[in-house]
């Protein structure tokens, strides 16, 4: 219910502990450095273990921790990949109208 709903923050910490992984590589990618990729991930360890350790019922802490270097490296690497694919990508010619940069012919 809690997913079809779209509710945030709601329901035990297991469920948002889960979706929090789930999203946690887009959340990485937003940062600017290495430092604050490892600050974020290391809060996110923390809460998973300070999660498993509760006894409040509910379902099983099942979500995993992650390793800080990893992660780091690995958000260098979609960051190098995200920057290849923009220098690959050409700018659209400017000054021309779309349906001439379409039909590409004489001018």
């Amino acid at each position: 219910m809690i997913q079809r709903e779209q509710l945030t923050g709601l329901g035990p910490k297991a469920i948002l502990l889960r979706s929090e992984d789930a999203g946690l590589d887009d959340r990485l990618d937003t940062l600017g450095s290495a430092q604050q990729v490892r600050e974020v991930v290391e809060d996110f360890n923390a809460r998973v273990i300070d999660a498993r350790r509760q006894l409040q019922g509910g379902p099983p802490v099942v979500t995993k921790t992650r390793d800080a270097d990893r992660e780091v490296v690995r958000w260098q690497e979609r960051r190098a990949a995200r920057a290849a694919v923009a220098r690959v990508v050409p700018a659209p010619q400017a000054g021309l109208p779309w349906w001439r940069r379409m039909w590409r012919g004489p001018l």
